[in-house]
């Protein structure tokens, strides 16, 4: 039976640093560690600890500090119209797209499904808190006010992203440090994001802004397509599937069989160029 310790939300607020050292400190004695923050219980936990076979007691693989601070954030608001179903339940290549992302985020530690009220993928869910904006910013923002500390973010409708990517994402968050793969623009949701970028999401939040608006405030390290490429990335970690016609051009494009009807995919083996 899972254990959580519980603060208030005046604690949490006011010495967010001090409880997170606290819960890091007791992660060795309790498998999950929870966070009373307006009324709801949000669990943070280890997702990979939960894989199937795997003990929620074993212990992590040695990992630096500040890597560990890094949290993985996995967007999946929104009302999924286009797909015509719930593009987080979608299969493509014999899984659902959030079960693709989830697994990519496998260098992370720490990773949350955000914009749904139950959990998914062997992760947990935080909904999006009230902030009167929709799209990648509403999500950014609820995990950088919950957490305030450094994300990789990618989003459920890119079952394609790459673990190597996220991995490089994530040594650049661990430094704090906003960096966002830039393809043609800037793919804001295939990068990290420093803690210090709450202030002007929530500026942005506030006037019906964007991730893309935010970008114009902030500093941030544009990765352009000779980084991203010499990380083996030929930039399906960001293509988003909408619609059956996008998965369909994937298809085409990435030459895989995403609907399982014969369409070439990748031989075995083969590495992303």
């Amino acid at each position: 039976r899972r254990r959580c310790l519980c603060f208030s939300t005046h604690i949490v607020s006011q010495t967010y640093d001090k409880l997170n050292t606290l819960i890091l400190e007791c992660e060795k004695f309790l498998p999950t560690a929870g966070l009373l923050r307006g009324g709801q219980e949000l669990r943070i936990w280890d997702h990979r600890r939960h894989r199937e076979g795997a003990s929620c007691h074993g212990r992590r693989r040695p990992a630096g500090a500040a890597l560990r601070e890094v949290i993985g954030v996995v967007l999946a608001g929104g009302s999924s119209r286009r797909m015509g179903a719930d593009k987080a339940l979608f299969e493509v290549g014999g899984r659902p797209m959030a079960e693709w992302a989830a697994a990519a985020m496998e260098a992370i530690d720490t990773v949350v499904i955000v914009g749904r009220r139950r959990g998914l993928a062997g992760l947990d869910a935080l909904p999006d808190l009230p902030s009167g904006v929709k799209g990648p910013l509403s999500g950014l923002y609820t995990a950088l006010s919950v957490f305030r500390r450094p994300l990789v973010v990618t989003a459920v409708d890119q079952p394609l992203v790459r673990a190597e990517t996220i991995s490089r994402l994530a040594e650049l968050a661990a430094e704090d440090r906003t960096a966002v793969c830039v393809d043609r623009r800037p793919q804001v949701t295939c990068a990290a994001y420093a803690a210090a970028c709450l202030e002007e999401a929530a500026r942005q939040a506030g006037t019906g802004g964007s991730i893309q608006q935010m970008l114009r405030s902030i500093p941030w390290t544009r990765l352009e397509r000779e980084v991203w490429a010499s990380w083996g990335e030929d930039g399906r970690s960001w293509y988003s599937m909408d619609s059956p016609d996008d998965i369909i051009a994937a298809e085409q494009r990435f030459r895989l069989d995403l609907l399982g009807q014969g369409r070439p995919r990748r031989g075995r083996g083969e590495t992303a160029k």
